[in-house]
């Protein structure tokens, strides 16, 4: 256990119990059981992203053994309707987001954009990090330009930007836009050949939007899980994924759309591996600075059988309910779950 981020957590929590005396929580999520108005994609749907039942019971349940919940929105419209059309009190207002309706570019952004022009109080980042973290291309390159160790990256929109991939060598194929592996599926990882440009054709055709075609890393995976705000930041431990807890190695096995709906992975303490965990943490804290993160958010990695850690994407509004990243790096720090919606309201407010 990491006793130096358990204390730091219960000081940020202390803190932000006090401040959250006296204000009113509106929630604006996306759930699956809720009618679907805006534009999905025909293959994947985009509620993976959304929160089931189960799992908006867990949400609520920590959000109201924090604050008394005021009202949920189950859309980004039906909210700024409300605060545009009623007398409310901004000031006193916090506002916990995870919406993200329909396919569009940046749309994870549209609410803190909305409260940061009304002066509301908001968890996580701020909206120019929300949609810059949405397009991965970006993300990488600028990772890259400032050192860090990134996977090869190729950009596909309608032809190659820039440079193609080399003949043999193995990719995934990612949507530029999507998280929760959204548009990967079994035939994501391949050996680049003179025929692939039709399948990243197709993949763009299907998604609607540019692909990168990205340097396929056969090793371990892993999330960092990182709270910051204006004057904490932790870098919680690693935390391995794996399919089966017999082999953690990932190794040429991915979290394909299927896989990620259904649950169908597992967690375990990177500290049980010889990877260099300090090397990883402190490349977690240097992307969550150069990208202007705050809140909570993760950043992911791949790691070669060299122990080359490899940065692959980062997340601004991360899962933390029961099966997360981020509820397994707080049950080895023994808090409870109610301690990350504590956490996630702190660090709006210190």
């Amino acid at each position: 256990m990491d006793n130096k981020n358990r204390k730091e957590l219960q000081q940020l929590i202390l803190e932000g119990t006090t401040l959250l005396k006296g204000k009113k929580l509106y929630v604006v999520c996306n759930t699956k059981s809720h009618e679907l108005k805006y534009e999905n994609f025909n293959t994947f749907d985009i509620r993976t992203e959304y929160l089931s039942d189960c799992e908006f019971e867990q949400v609520d349940n920590m959000l109201n053994k924090c604050i008394p919940v005021e009202k949920y929105f189950f859309d980004e419209t039906d909210f700024i309707s409300f605060i545009c059309n009623n007398s409310i009190d901004l000031k006193n207002m916090i506002v916990y987001n995870s919406a993200q309706s329909g396919t569009g570019i940046g749309r994870k952004s549209l609410i803190p954009a909305f409260c940061a022009l009304k002066g509301i109080t908001i968890t996580g980042s701020n909206s120019y990090s929300v949609a810059l973290c949405r397009h991965k291309y970006h993300v990488i390159k600028l990772l890259e330009i400032h050192g860090l160790c990134v996977p090869k990256t190729y950009l596909y929109d309608h032809g190659w930007v820039l440079d193609k991939p080399q003949l043999g060598d193995i990719y995934i194929l990612k949507p530029i836009y999507e998280s929760s592996s959204i548009g990967i599926d079994t035939n994501s990882v391949i050996c680049f050949d003179k025929t692939t440009v039709k399948l990243v054709e197709a993949k763009q055709k299907e998604m609607k939007q540019p692909i990168i075609v990205q340097q396929f890393i056969n090793g371990y995976e892993a999330e960092i899980p990182c709270i910051i705000s204006k004057n904490h930041k932790l870098i919680l431990d690693p935390v391995g994924i794996a399919l089966n807890l017999s082999d953690k190695l990932m190794g040429g096995n991915i979290l394909d759309y299927h896989k990620v709906y259904y649950d169908e992975y597992k967690f375990f303490n990177m500290r049980d591996t010889l990877v260099d965990i300090k090397k990883m943490v402190s490349d977690a804290e240097l992307v969550v600075k150069i990208l202007g993160l705050s809140g909570l958010c993760r950043v992911d990695f791949r790691i070669d059988k060299s122990g080359c850690c490899y940065v692959t994407d980062v997340s601004t509004n991360p899962h933390f309910v029961h099966h997360s990243s981020v509820n397994y790096a707080f049950e080895q720090l023994s808090l409870s779950p109610e301690a990350i919606m504590k956490t996630i309201l702190s660090t709006a407010l210190i």
